[in-house]
């Protein structure tokens, strides 16, 4: 087990665990087994995970994550994200630090989504079985380099904005980043980047296209076509079967 601690007066402490509560039982999303207060400390007490997506990706300097990998990746993700935004729920935060491998029975690895300390309802009237912190804890994300445009420009919460972040993510993932640093000249290329997904698509990073192409349809205020956007994911030229077991092998080779 891993023991997580939050400082007492940490804004999000109630808010997370309110979220995970509602989305319990969802595969992909993180089990609170306890939550308490110790000394000047809260606590939550959930499953160990070996590392996140980040952290990889900085251990494996000289390496990037194969195509194949990018695709099971993003295959997975879509249906987690698929499952949270049925419960009403956004996550506001998609980005490599989020991802976290969970270990399994064997060498098989799970793939779960964390941090809901800024996810937000979609729904006008939320669940009655949560306290006020996840009711009106509110987040300004015009400085996030993370964020999709609409959140960027103080849209509520939409499916499509943690879709469009998954993007971004599956870029940053091979060790691409078209964006810069800078937010209003970032701003500026996701806008272009959601437009225009095939210019940003080419070369080494072609085979996102179809998955990327397929996500920029997606228009806000609908229900996304996540079955359509999943086919992308096991196109023909991905060389991908969304059946294959996640498992542990050399250096990480999974899936």
């Amino acid at each position: 087990m891993l023991v997580g601690e939050r400082l007492e007066n940490e804004p999000n402490f109630y808010q997370e665990i309110d979220f995970l509560k509602h989305l319990a039982g969802i595969n992909g999303v993180p089990v609170v087994h306890k939550h308490f207060q110790y000394e000047q400390k809260r606590v939550l007490v959930m499953d160990k995970y070996l590392e996140n997506l980040e952290q990889f990706r900085k251990r494996k300097e000289d390496e990037k994550l194969s195509p194949r990998v990018v695709i099971k990746l993003a295959f997975r993700l879509v249906s987690i994200l698929e499952h949270i935004h049925r419960k009403g729920v956004v996550h506001q935060d998609i980005k490599l630090d989020n991802v976290v491998f969970g270990a399994k029975v064997g060498n098989k690895l799970d793939i779960v989504l964390i941090d809901y300390g800024i996810a937000a309802f979609t729904k006008p009237k939320p669940p009655r079985d949560l306290v006020d912190g996840a009711l009106h804890c509110t987040t300004d994300f015009s400085s996030s380099v993370y964020a999709s445009p609409g959140l960027v420009q103080g849209l509520k919460g939409d499916p499509v904005d943690d879709l469009q972040m998954l993007s971004f993510m599956l870029l940053w993932a091979s060790k691409y980043n078209p964006f810069g640093e800078d937010s209003l000249e970032s701003l500026r290329k996701k806008k272009e980047f959601i437009a225009k997904p095939s210019i940003f698509t080419q070369g080494d990073y072609k085979f996102l296209r179809p998955v990327i192409s397929k996500i920029m349809e997606q228009k806000r205020s609908k229900r996304p076509d996540y079955k359509a956007i999943s086919k992308k994911c096991a196109n023909k030229d991905n060389y991908f079967n969304p059946d294959t077991a996640v498992h542990l092998g050399n250096a990480y080779e999974f899936f």
